[in-house]
């Protein structure tokens, strides 16, 4: 729909504005992953009032969220997973966005409340399909189906029986995340985020290795490497991988 477009396109506008950069190439390249990320969350943000879009933006003016010409995952999560940022309230799902950023610290936290809430909801004496009574591993279940018809990400962390936090290998964790073609990051290392992009597939070079008799995942962001040695090449190989 053309408003819907003109929409999109009035708040990548406002939010690639921020970005100011004494290198040109940097700047370009940092504008661009704005659009990306823009494409990915703009059911999220396309109708942020004004107010709201303040959130984004001390985000993308903080140099601590970039690195170079990408956004640094690890530190993007922990700010799209505070209440709020300089006075502005934080306007997306907290859960969500730890969820699909791997900030695993806060996401049990964060789905006892969204649990709590949802129970909440449920009426005393309520009883199943069948006619048994309405336990907390029943409400939990409903609402993690209901999370995960939404995004596979919402209920990728939670265990359906005890309601803990899963734990993934590095290796395990990565297949999963490869399955969900998910975008923002993988667990690394003592469950931190391997910074790629598995959408990115086409400029993404994974390799399953074994060392020193441990499964290890190794990933080549091409793209990275590019913008990095070659940030003029770099940059126009991401323009036309956009394109196509």
């Amino acid at each position: 729909m053309p408003r819907k477009t003109d929409r999109h396109a009035a708040v990548l506008n406002k939010l690639q504005n921020v970005v100011e950069h004494s290198d040109s190439n940097i700047a370009a390249g940092r504008r661009l992953a704005i659009e990306r990320w823009v494409k990915t969350y703009i059911e999220q943000v396309e109708y942020l009032e004004d107010n709201e879009l303040q959130f984004l933006y001390n985000i993308f003016r903080d140099e601590s969220c970039w690195s170079g010409i990408k956004l640094n995952n690890a530190t993007l999560g922990q700010r799209l997973t505070e209440e709020s940022i300089n006075g502005i309230e934080n306007p997306f799902s907290r859960y969500n966005m730890a969820c699909r950023y791997c900030v695993v610290d806060k996401i049990h936290p964060l789905f006892q409340e969204q649990f709590e809430s949802y129970k909440g909801r449920v009426s005393p004496g309520a009883v199943d399909i069948d006619g048994n009574p309405v336990d907390d591993k029943y409400i939990r279940n409903d609402l993690l189906d209901s999370m995960g018809s939404y995004d596979p990400a919402f209920s990728f962390w939670i265990d359906r029986e005890s309601g803990a936090l899963k734990e993934y290998s590095n290796v395990d964790g990565f297949r999963e995340v490869a399955d969900l073609k998910w975008s923002e990051g993988v667990l690394g290392p003592q469950r931190g985020i391997a910074q790629i992009n598995v959408g990115d597939r086409a400029l993404t070079m994974v390799l399953h290795a074994l060392l020193a008799r441990e499964e290890r995942i190794v990933v080549l962001d091409i793209r990275h490497v590019l913008a990095h040695q070659f940030p003029v090449q770099g940059l126009e190989l991401v323009r036309k991988q956009e394109k196509g």
